[in-house]
């Protein structure tokens, strides 16, 4: 999940001033209150938090459409639902939401609830990627690293693991240091290309 805390970090005061909006049908309030008892407390509260982006998506409102497909999706004060879960990522995904793009990628990649799809996968990553949703530059970097659905390519693999590395993605620093590892190993030296014979 993306770090919204600009969304989720309120104060007392904000907090109120917010549920006052979003008691008056203001969807970005409903989104930022929804936010707040999902993420911004020591205990999420899974019913405010659902009931606040049910009424903001029921607005159109894309971030809350994400939100609620994270929380059927895991079943966080739900019933786990990963048809209804899907249908939320794609609505959001096709309104350009990043991180939908990417659960989505990850969806196809894994093969749960949709038929695993590498190339669909590499092209919900690629979009979330040119919207700087951090995780998929990793998944990129992975999908190169492994060639499972273009050949392989340490060189691009190692791009995309230095992005997500940039962007502050500790497990795109182990892949990278694994993929440096091996490429030793093997005889390319690192990341100089090998001598030509």
């Amino acid at each position: 999940m993306a770090d919204d805390s600009n969304n989720y970090a309120l104060n007392e005061d904000e907090l109120r001033e917010a549920t006052k909006l979003a008691d008056k049908g203001d969807a970005d309030a409903q989104m930022r209150v929804g936010s707040y008892h999902l993420l911004g407390r020591a205990r999420p509260d899974y019913s405010k938090a659902y009931r606040y982006f049910r009424k903001a998506a029921d607005q159109d409102n894309i971030r809350s459409m994400y939100y609620l497909a994270e929380m059927y999706y895991h079943g966080w004060g739900v019933t786990k639902d990963e048809d209804r879960a899907l249908e939320l990522f794609d609505t959001a995904a096709d309104a350009g939401d990043r991180d939908a793009e990417y659960a989505i990628g990850m969806m196809y990649l894994k093969g749960d609830i949709v038929e695993r799809n590498v190339d669909r996968a590499l092209d919900f990553f690629l979009r979330a990627a040119d919207k700087g949703q951090f995780q998929s530059y990793n998944a990129i970097g992975a999908i190169y690293d492994e060639g499972s659905c273009v050949d392989r390519d340490p060189f691009k693999a190692r791009e995309y693991y230095l992005k997500g590395m940039g962007a502050g993605d500790q497990r795109a620093l182990e892949n990278l240091t694994i993929l440096e590892a091996r490429e030793r190993s093997n005889g390319t030296k690192g990341w100089t290309e090998p001598e030509e014979q």
